[in-house]
């Protein structure tokens, strides 16, 4: 008789309990060796923490398997649940925020929104109490992450200028807090920039420049009346003298003046705001560094000449000339005259009637002339004469003389004589020329006295000068002299004879 033994796998049982704060799942009857899965669910506010028992494959792992040697109870631990609460700042410069961490289910958490510098608090993102308020609270049921907003504040450029509507400027306004700003002045005309004043700016001194708006600014735009240097030259540099250079405000009207040098006149000035550029003194507004030239040219006096009466002679060398030039000068008088001498102001006269000289200056000179009688006898000193008889007369003042059948008279002490003017009476005198004296004047209130414009002297007698020069004046004839005659020159108060 045999008996044979049955066995079968012994049946397990486990047992799974949970913890407060959750359930569980995989209690029951388990074959021997057999893995169980076990389960751990925790309830709102609580976390799975561990299992506690024997042959838990992994202990933290609220889901796994046990292995089923014998029987077993198992137990699911849980804990109350801790929730991360993440901030952050957007933009990142913009601020920062406290608050952040770790927290129990339902835990309140205090949050602070703190802006940076320049920065506003704009509100938050992510579901707190408050949204607009930088420090608020949130209820930590669940992990969260949590964004402060922020933006730049606005900040206001004001800008002004110094004098007012001295120049003009630009780039004032509103803007982001910490950007730059880029500003400009202008000068109007007849100022200059002179710098900025006010917190922020680049560069001071700079006209165009740039301005960091950490802050409300107010800047100043400074300038200053403009002044100009005015040079003055001569051209060519010989030609003369210019005055009146220097500094100037701006738009100020000044004097200048150009004075020739000699032997050059003034021809034009060369520049800007010149308000009569002939003129050798005139004007000029300043409103820019400039420089004015004087232009000077070569002088070209003109010599003018004229005959004294009109039309009694022909007279040439008249004309524009160089400066300094030497000129001819010829007086032919016409039919019925006889030149009596050249003069001009500021000229000794001059009885011959070739005149040479040098042109300095415009001059003007005139040739005088005397008319002259076709018959001696009409002259009225010679018919006022007692008649002798064969063409001598007698005057009781101016003594013998033969009247020729022409113009001529021959006197018994003065040789040939040319008698001029049609002169009605001696009490007005008379114009003579000869020879030796040229032209001549007496009348009979000064005769032996007479007035001439050049002597011409022959030998000295031995007691008088031997001068040759041209004299003019008065002289006294010596009444009784003959051959040679004696004359007293009261120019040089001498004896002379010719």
């Amino acid at each position: 008789f045999a008996l044979k033994a049955l066995f079968s796998l012994a049946s397990r049982q486990l047992s799974v309990i949970a913890g407060s704060g959750g359930t569980v799942a995989g209690s029951g009857s388990y074959s021997h060796g057999s893995l169980a899965a076990i389960t751990a669910t925790p309830a709102a506010g609580y976390a799975f923490s561990s299992w506690s028992g024997e042959g838990v494959t992994q202990v933290n792992s609220s889901s796994t398997t046990v292995t089923m040697i014998k029987d077993l109870a198992l137990t699911a631990n849980f804990e109350t649940a801790t929730h991360l609460l993440t901030l952050s700042a957007t933009p990142a410069q913009g601020g920062s925020v406290v608050g952040g961490g770790s927290f129990a289910h339902g835990q309140v958490a205090s949050i602070s929104a703190i802006p940076a510098t320049g920065y506003s608090f704009t509100g938050w993102q992510g579901g707190m109490t408050d949204e607009n308020a930088s420090s608020t609270s949130v209820s930590m049921t669940s992990p969260l992450s949590v964004t402060a907003t922020f933006a730049p504040l606005s900040r206001t450029l004001v800008l002004q200028s110094s004098p007012p509507d001295a120049g003009t400027l630009t780039g004032g306004g509103t803007f982001d807090h910490g950007n730059d700003a880029n500003v400009t002045a202008t000068p109007a005309p007849g100022y200059l920039f002179l710098n900025w004043s006010g917190e922020g700016t680049l560069d001071a001194n700079a006209s165009a420049t740039s301005v960091n708006m950490t802050a409300d600014r107010n800047l100043t735009a400074h300038f200053q009346a403009a002044s100009h240097v005015l040079a003055v030259a001569a051209s060519p540099s010989e030609g003369g003298y210019v005055l009146g250079g220097g500094t100037f405000p701006h738009g100020q009207s000044t004097h200048i003046s150009a004075i020739a040098s000699t032997g050059y006149v003034f021809f034009e000035w060369n520049g800007t705001g010149i308000s009569e550029r002939n003129a050798s003194s005139t004007t000029v507004e300043v409103n820019a560094t400039q420089s004015i030239v004087a232009l000077f040219e070569r002088a070209t006096p003109l010599v003018t000449l004229r005959s004294l009466p009109s039309g009694a002679g022909t007279l040439t060398g008249g004309g524009v000339y160089p400066y300094g030039s030497s000129v001819d000068l010829n007086a032919s008088p016409s039919w019925g005259y006889a030149f009596s001498h050249w003069s001009a102001t500021g000229q000794a006269d001059h009885n011959q009637t070739q005149l040479s000289l040098t042109v300095l200056r415009d001059m003007t000179l005139t040739a005088h002339f005397l008319h002259a009688e076709t018959n001696a006898s009409n002259h009225g000193f010679v018919a006022e004469a007692q008649s002798l008889g064969s063409s001598w007369r007698e005057s009781t003042w101016f003594g013998r003389f033969f009247v020729s059948s022409g113009s001529w008279i021959y006197h018994s002490s003065h040789g040939w004589l040319y008698p001029a003017g049609n002169l009605q009476g001696g009490g007005a005198g008379i114009w003579l020329w000869s020879q030796s004296l040229g032209w001549h004047w007496t009348s009979e209130d000064v005769y032996p006295f007479l007035y001439t414009d050049t002597v011409k002297f022959s030998d000295p007698a031995p007691d008088a000068s031997d001068e040759t020069s041209a004299v003019f004046g008065w002289f006294y004839y010596h009444l009784s002299s003959r051959d040679p005659r004696l004359f007293f020159n009261y120019a040089t108060s001498e004896w002379v004879r010719f």
